[in-house]
């Protein structure tokens, strides 16, 4: 199978850039072996004007064969199949594994070229294209609104003397972009190729959601088709796919965020008071789990980009702290608030980062005195929240859970939300102080918890305070 990728000059970027980015020298003839067969990279043509690189890859059948584990109901496929032909999945490991820093956007010797748009080209031969769609239709829903001028040559009946077995699945593609960066590019047609061909031949795990992230991390979240995307590169599987999709919704929302004020953590001016409401809640917060008998070991399930995790690891005796979120972009935020790159080899074994999800059960959230959810729930629909109670009550088990969320009684103090409206474009629901209360008692009575309230934030005599707490013990 082949990748060609040309790079054309513009005023702000000579072809001969390209080199420097892929960091393959342009005289050379390189191999690779990998796994599945040997990959040869070479330059058919370099100048400032045009440089152009070309990836052969050569499948290795019987390596192939040997690496496959056996399907009871697809005998002969190790051995009879047209992986060695087409510009598969392998094609992408390729891509990360001979092309890797250029796919990560690093490039030592000039980092200022990574930014740099440039006029690039690329032509994928014999692409298997399995869908519904027409070939074209669905390459163009795809690739067009990522920005890109589309060329694809069908290569006909699968076998003209045979016409009854229908058209060929293959495509040649050709892609034009005039302004984007090579990483841009390589991180566009790494994720598509195997959404395209839909015969992945690697075993999809959580791995494969943080790939997927990593590499759609600044357009996925933006594409018109992200659902579809998704469930194609994760192979379908509906639990592997809802915790992507939630943190690309999670990406949106942090992107919308200048145009879409969030009225929980920031209150109109007129009952704000010297300190945000949100600082003063991570502030109570701590506060309780401090108060409380055990707080050595403090789990923050969608812990952010890390607020109440900075707070937590300036308390001495918390002994260990784990922060969990669904979003791999606010955990590296929290990394770098917490410092995790200048903490001595004893601190940094205190804190933890984890990427995970409220809604499945994981045994890194087992045996902590407390956990905290604050103001998370409000972000899951009210239908899921049976299953994220049961990982926290039912399985994780802590001495003590404390969850926050807003009061809905109180938004009407709000004058910039209208009547109706909930504060955050992404809450699913805004609890009543008396629905709320009802709910926490089933659960502590559904798990053997006992439940005590607080008000967080400004009081209204009437309508309570901006934020409700509960504060579950175990019994």
């Amino acid at each position: 199978m082949l990748l060609t990728l040309s790079a054309l000059s513009t005023p702000q970027a000579p072809a001969s850039n390209l080199s420097f980015l892929l960091h393959k020298h342009p005289d050379k003839l390189q191999s690779f072996s990998l796994p599945f067969g040997q990959a040869h990279l070479f330059y058919p043509e370099y100048s400032d004007h045009q440089c152009t690189l070309s990836l052969l890859l050569d499948v290795d059948p019987i390596n192939l064969s040997r690496a496959t584990n056996p399907n009871p109901n697809q005998h002969l496929w190790p051995y009879v199949n047209d992986r060695p032909y087409v510009c598969s999945s392998f094609m992408s490991t390729t891509i990360s594994r001979v092309l890797g820093t250029a796919l990560s956007g690093n490039c030592k010797s000039f980092p200022e070229y990574t930014s740099t748009p440039m006029h690039l080209k690329v032509s994928l031969h014999n692409l298997p294209v399995h869908s519904g769609h027409t070939h074209h239709e669905l390459i163009s829903k795809l690739f067009a609104p990522l920005g890109y001028h589309i060329q694809t040559q069908h290569t006909g009946l699968l076998n003209e003397r045979f016409p009854a077995w229908g058209e060929s699945p293959l495509v040649d593609l050709h892609l034009e972009h005039s302004s984007i960066t090579l990483q841009e590019l390589l991180a566009h047609i790494y994720v598509l190729i195997p959404v395209l061909d839909n015969n992945k031949h690697y075993f999809v795990s959580t791995q494969e959601v943080s790939k997927l992230l990593r590499h759609g991390d600044s357009w996925l979240h933006t594409h018109p088709e992200k659902t579809w995307i998704t469930q194609r590169y994760l192979k379908r599987q509906t639990r592997l796919a809802k915790l992507a999709l939630q943190e690309l919704q999670h990406h949106k929302d942090e992107d919308n965020t200048p145009q879409t004020k969030d009225i929980n953590q920031e209150p109109h001016t007129t009952i704000e008071t010297t300190k945000n409401l949100h600082q003063r809640r991570l502030e109570q917060v701590l506060h309780t789990v401090l108060s409380l008998p055990s707080h050595h070991r403090i789990v923050d399930m969608g812990c952010g980009e890390g607020k109440l995790l900075k707070l937590l690891q300036n308390e001495p005796a918390i002994e260990h702290i784990v922060g969990i979120d669904v979003s791999t972009t606010s955990l590296q935020r929290a990394q770098r608030k917490l410092r995790m790159d200048e903490l001595s080899y004893k601190e940094s074994q205190r804190i933890t980062l984890h990427h995970g999800s409220l809604l499945y059960c994981d045994d890194i959230t087992t045996n902590a005195d407390v956990i905290t959810l604050v103001e998370v729930i409000e972000h899951i629909e009210e239908s899921l929240l049976p299953f994220a109670m049961y990982h926290m009550l039912g399985f994780a088990k802590p001495n003590h859970l404390i969850i926050t969320t807003p009061n809905a009684d109180y938004n009407s103090l709000f004058e910039n939300l209208s009547a109706g409206h909930m504060r955050h474009n992404d809450h699913r629901f805004e609890w009543s102080r008396k629905t709320f209360e009802a709910w926490c008692i089933t659960q502590a009575e559904t798990y053997n918890y006992s439940v005590s309230f607080e008000p967080v934030g400004d009081l209204h005599p009437e309508l309570g305070a901006q934020t409700q707490m509960a504060v579950f013990s175990a019994n």
